[in-house]
This record gives C-alpha cells, sequence and structure tokens, in this order.
C-alpha cells in the first residue's frame, strides 16, 4: 500500500523534475546535418545530370524501335497477304480437313 499511496502524493517521476529544471539538451551537430544534405544533393545531381546526358541515346533508340515495329508490322501484313493468296483457290481446304467429323450412330 505504501508504493500507491506514494503515487498519490508523487504523481510525477522525481526524475522527471530533475529534468525540468535542467537546461535543454544542446541542438544536434550541425556539421553532420550539413554534411548529409550536401551528399543527398551532390548525388540528386549527379542523378539528373546522368539522365540529361543520356536522354538523346534514348530517343535514338527509341526511334530506332518503333522503326523496327512497323517494318515487323509491314512484314507480317504481307505473310497475311501471302496466306489468303495461297489459301483462296483451296476453298477453306485445310480448315475442312483439320476440323473433327461428325460421328455417325452406331447400330448395335
Amino acid at each position: 500500500m505504501d508504493l500507491l499511496n506514494n503515487l498519490f502524493r508523487q504523481p510525477n517521476d522525481p526524475d522527471y523534475a530533475l529534468s525540468a529544471g535542467s537546461p535543454p539538451p544542446p541542438a544536434r551537430n550541425r556539421w553532420g546535418i550539413a554534411a548529409v544534405l550536401a551528399a543527398f544533393g551532390l548525388m540528386a545531381s549527379v542523378a539528373v545530370a546522368n539522365t540529361l546526358r543520356l536522354a538523346p541515346l534514348a530517343e535514338i533508340e527509341r526511334s530506332q524501335l518503333i522503326a523496327r515495329i512497323q517494318d515487323e508490322a509491314a512484314q507480317q501484313q504481307s505473310l497475311r497477304a501471302e496466306v489468303d493468296r495461297l489459301t483462296a483457290g483451296t476453298g477453306n481446304w485445310p480448315i475442312r480437313c483439320l476440323s473433327p467429323r461428325p460421328r455417325k450412330a452406331r447400330s448395335s
């Protein structure tokens, strides 16, 4: 019961009263914060410089890729036209041959 009575008489920790009367702790090391911010700024500026330096190369690669896509699409279109030309006189022969035949009912 003594502990409970003590808590009701002094609700604050005695160390809290000591720290409330003491001066505030010193500020953090300003040079360390400045060094961290400078390092971050340096890394960000290097990243931006590399991005700007490589932008023309990326644009060239992009245009080459678009040209390849267009060439492949044209080739695919010509192959489709050739397939249509070759299958025009067959009357859908490959489709008839590959489709399943209906089964006749067996008589027992």
